[in-house]
């Protein structure tokens, strides 16, 4: 956070990187090939004219807003996924919807029309839907899976598996458990009512239970 206040970037490390392996299951691409039409360079999806539908998740970067002659509110976001920035408007009723999620430094993943903007000479993302990472999880996700040791169970540890995904039950995303015992091993699906919110709180409060390695979000 320093690096980027003093200088206007993440210099040893972004944010991004942490979640880049479940983002890249969800977006349509990173911005660098996005807005150059892919590796091989041109000017993107075939020409200027025709818009896209993308999703595209970034670090908002800078924000600022200004009134429409309704009376509404239109945002203008730059997102930064490590390898590129690209504007982001989000109009009227999009800012509605999402504006509380489009902090500085907040991480979001936009879907989205992708078009050319003469006027900026530049490409610009119109926004139709903002996510942070849960709500990402929870739109995209196919199950969280935890994998369990026959050896960590000892000490009340189910009863804190138990308490853990209680305080998170009110999701939509199916839990499975990968049990490995000392002569058999099984995939134990929990029931509906088990559903949960996969939040970064709730997988670090898992991994400190079953550790880091042993819990992940499949898409």
């Amino acid at each position: 956070q320093a690096e980027k206040e003093t200088l206007g970037l993440f210099l040893t490390g972004h944010p991004i990187a942490r979640y880049e392996d479940e983002l890249s299951r969800v977006v349509t691409g990173r911005i660098n090939t996005l807005i150059t039409g892919g590796p091989s360079g041109g000017e993107g999806f075939g020409g200027r004219q025709k818009d896209r539908r993308v999703v595209v998740a970034g670090l908002v970067m800078a924000m600022r807003t200004r009134n429409t002659q309704s009376g509404g509110r239109i945002a203008f976001l730059v997102l930064d996924d490590r390898t590129g920035r690209i504007e982001v408007t989000l109009f009227t009723e999009a800012y509605k919807r999402f504006g509380h999620l489009v902090n500085q430094d907040q991480l979001v993943v936009v879907e989205g029309s992708l078009g050319y903007d003469d006027f900026s000479d530049g490409w610009r993302i119109n926004a139709d839907k903002v996510l942070d990472i849960g709500e990402v999880r929870e739109a995209y996700a196919r199950r969280l899976v935890v994998s369990l040791d026959h050896g960590r169970l000892g000490n009340g540890a189910m009863d804190h598996l138990k308490q853990t995904l209680s305080t998170f039950r009110d999701g939509r995303c199916p839990v499975w458990m990968e049990y490995q015992g000392e002569s058999a091993r099984a995939v134990l699906r929990l029931g509906d009512a088990w559903r949960v919110r996969p939040t970064d709180e709730l997988i670090r409060r898992l991994g400190a239970l079953s550790g880091q390695d042993a819990v992940r979000i499949e898409y």
